[in-house]
């Protein structure tokens, strides 16, 4: 199942794929993926997969945030290609965030949100696809880069993936990398997009890297990597300061919404609670009420019966007379006659 999510917010639309994101557009090839970053999960198959694409997010250019849920894990990815920035790391956080805001923002879910009962999470993993030349650490924690450290504050950490670029005919993963690596070294031999694009092709489809994925998706792919060669570095920091204060105006609105629902819902519950409660009493007061006429009722039966006991005992009145005095019935004063 692919599941494209529309956000609870307005963003902009102009957003467009990546070589990357397009490469795992279907479960065949994100399952290889998967398989390469985690090898362990030998079981999984296909129908394991779920593919959530929440876009667009984080950019108004180039699409390039994926995630995948996997049984009870929700893995985040992120490629930072060959251009580090720090900021990913929160970038990944505000995905899962943005994820799990759309997530119970559905009535469905919701509801639980207000239960007792403990609400099950997906466990999140995120990763960061790194094909540039920077030492950078394996783990990256919110906490370590942002808060010194300071254990008051929450964390969550990234792991840091690349694969071989040397291995055209590795996993999934290694093949991508060797893409990168060669996409990047045609973006420095030739200034035209044409020639890049025609040349990194030509180099992947002889070292056999992702020779299925561009014969299926030739000419898309042509586009997309012709737009990634033409994006200029001024423009496109514009763009990302433009995008964060759009991002932040979204959050905001979308905080705001939530603490309206939040409100709307304990009101709502309140009320509930409320009636529930009347409801409840009501039907305490008559039961009491009933159980309070049943025993007055039994406590006058037993005296009638005391009574047609005394009377049956002089011999003066007939049991029809006993039963009119007493108010019980004839059979039963008779029955008392017998026993007696």
């Amino acid at each position: 199942m692919v599941k494209v999510v529309k956000l609870p917010f307005s963003v902009k639309h102009n957003v467009r794929d990546s070589v990357f994101t397009k490469m795992l557009s279907t479960k065949k090839r994100s399952l290889e993926f998967y398989k390469a970053i985690c090898p362990d999960d030998v079981k999984a198959t296909e129908d394991d997969l779920e593919i959530i694409t929440l876009r667009p997010v984080f950019t108004s250019s180039r699409y390039n945030d994926f995630s995948l849920r996997v049984r009870d894990e929700l893995l985040i990815f992120v490629e930072a290609q060959s251009r580090w920035n720090i900021n990913v790391v929160f970038r990944l956080f505000l995905y899962l965030a943005l994820y799990w805001l759309w997530y119970y923002a559905d009535g469905k879910h919701n509801k639980e949100l207000f239960d007792q009962k403990k609400i099950r999470l997906a466990k999140p993993k995120a990763y960061i696809l790194y094909s540039g030349d920077e030492k950078i650490p394996g783990r990256l924690s919110v906490r370590k880069l942002f808060y010194k450290n300071d254990p008051d504050m929450p964390d969550f950490v990234a792991r840091v993936i690349s694969g071989d670029p040397n291995r055209p005919d590795g996993t999934i993963l290694d093949q991508f990398s060797f893409f990168e690596r060669t996409f990047a070294e045609q973006q420095k031999l030739y200034d035209n997009a044409e020639d890049v694009v025609i040349n990194t092709i030509r180099i992947c489809l002889a070292a056999g890297a992702l020779v299925e994925f561009f014969e299926e998706n030739r000419g898309e792919l042509e586009n997309i990597m012709r737009l990634e060669c033409e994006q200029d570095w001024a423009v496109q920091a514009e763009i990302e300061c433009a995008v964060e204060s759009a991002v932040k105006s979204a959050v905001k609105n979308a905080v705001k919404d939530a603490e309206a629902r939040f409100k709307k819902e304990t009101a709502k519950r309140e009320k509930d609670a409320e009636a529930r409660f009347k409801k409840e009493t009501a039907k305490l007061k008559q039961e009491a009420a009933r159980r309070e006429q049943e025993a007055a009722r039994r406590e006058k039966e037993k005296s009638a019966i005391n009574t047609a006991k005394h009377l049956l005992g002089f011999g003066v009145l007939s049991p029809a007379q006993i039963a009119q005095s007493t108010g019980l019935s004839l059979a039963t004063v008779r029955k008392l006659a017998k026993a007696a």
